[in-house]
């Protein structure tokens, strides 16, 4: 027998104002899988509406506040075509005013959604010492004040909950590079510089940065000006008391293109070409202290430029280079002991590697699941696709091309936490103010 459901007067009036009860819209970190049917053939709905706790008379086939199932909104600007948030959409250009077409920009993801980019080389390669935010859901840009720092290419920006720290970077021509850094307070507007960080991290391009809590920003690796990578430990900034924490010795050596990622707690780097060999080593760096190494049972094989991110649940590695053959094979690790295991091959990316800084990008959708995109192809062909990685089922779906018909090298790439975010770079000559935005389904 049915449960009594609400009076009918308060079913329909909810339905005449909302089109459904208030529900808590998905964040798109987890899949939200498929809806219920009710009975009698209407929409779909969700497990509540399938058991007739809500009433929902939604078009959940095509409402992008509703897509799929009751509650399930698609990102700004997304439609819902058969129950499937569209794909890729178009980024609103910056007013020249406000940001000028860039690349080797630094960026990050803020909590709220938004991105920040900073610095970087304009179309006239000149360097760069100012940046803009980027709401996706008013598809708008808003300038930052004028930074400390000096123009710049290739530094590194965390995003924190209250700051943001932008640390390192280089000039153009090879020689100089820099281990300054400035936190940008997002309620005030206000540039502070840092201090220098610890002789461990000298002065270096493109470090690896990670946020560690809500207030930390865990920085290692990087290149020199020599184009040699940069070794010594990592460094924690503590941006409450505006003081630097190196990490205990142990480490991994200096890597070129190794794969790191990171937890709330912890920093992951895997192979990566030490001297003239690839190797396929995991360090795990915990706490920000100290260094173990993971058993190498059932790793990858040996590999430089893989993809990779913690997906909430294990870590992928994917793809890459050994020597000079790219590759299409990978594994998962469940940190922090293992086991590693083999990730499927069938609908897999067709072969790639990350060019670090120029193309590939890997990002954590949560609950096990990852997105890759973007690298570059045998023959050094940029791809301009990728493809979601579930290492729970152990399965891939394809990315579609995104839509700009630009390579994006050297540009943006940010998960926001709804939706990726691909902005500026280059295509062959010519530098770019345009970008992409895709929602995962």
């Amino acid at each position: 027998m049915r449960r009594r459901h609400a009076p009918l007067l308060a079913i329909a009036m909810a339905t005449l104002l909302f089109g459904c009860p208030m529900v808590l819209r998905d964040d798109f970190t987890v899949g939200s899988g498929d809806a219920a049917a009710t009975s009698d053939g209407g929409p779909a709905r969700d497990a509540a509406c399938a058991e007739g706790g809500c009433a929902c008379n939604a078009n959940t086939d095509g409402d992008p506040s509703n897509c799929g199932s009751c509650g399930h909104a698609c990102a700004p600007g997304h439609a819902c075509n058969a129950g499937v948030c569209a794909g890729w959409v178009p980024v609103a250009p910056p007013p020249a005013t406000v940001l000028a077409a860039r690349e080797k920009a630094a960026a990050c993801a803020l909590g709220d959604g938004r991105v920040f980019v900073w610095g970087g080389v304009d179309a006239a390669g000149a360097l760069l010492a100012n940046g803009a935010i980027y709401d996706p859901a008013r598809d708008a840009w808003e300038a930052l004040p004028a930074s400390p720092l000096s123009p710049r290419a290739f530094a590194t920006a965390v995003c924190l909950s209250t700051k943001v720290v932008v640390l390192a970077g280089a000039d153009l021509a090879g020689s100089v590079d820099y281990r300054d850094g400035a936190t940008y307070e997002l309620a005030d507007k206000v540039w502070t510089p840092t201090p220098n960080p610890p002789a461990a991290l000298s002065a270096r391009r493109s470090p690896y940065g990670a946020a560690q809590g809500t207030a930390h920003a865990l920085f290692w690796g990087g290149e020199l000006k020599t184009g040699r990578p940069a070794g010594g430990n990592a460094c924690l900034f503590d941006t409450r008391a505006s003081s630097w924490q190196p990490s205990s010795g142990g480490g991994p050596p200096a890597l070129l293109a190794p794969t790191v990622a990171s937890t709330a707690s912890t920093l992951l780097v895997f192979g990566g070409q030490a001297g003239a060999n690839d190797t396929s080593d995991l360090f795990l760096l915990d706490n920000a202290t100290d260094w173990t190494n993971a058993p190498p049972a059932g790793a990858p094989s040996a590999r430089r430029g893989a993809f990779g991110v913690h997906d909430g649940v294990r870590l992928l590695v994917w793809g890459g280079l050994a020597s000079a053959t790219t590759l299409e094979s990978g594994g998962s690790f469940l940190p922090p002991t293992g086991p590693w295991k083999s990730t499927a091959s069938a609908m897999a990316p067709s072969a790639r590697a990350v060019a670090p800084q120029r193309t590939g990008w890997t990002f954590s959708l949560g609950g096990g699941r990852s997105l890759l995109v973007g690298g570059v192809l045998n023959g050094d062909v940029p791809a301009r696709d990728g493809a979601i990685y579930d290492s729970i089922a152990d399965t891939w779906t394809g990315l579609p091309t995104w839509t700009t018909n630009e390579d994006h090298e050297w540009g943006v790439a940010v998960w926001t936490g709804r939706e990726l975010v691909v902005w500026g770079g280059r295509t062959g000559s010519a530098v770019s103010a345009t970008g992409t935005r895709f929602a995962p389904p």
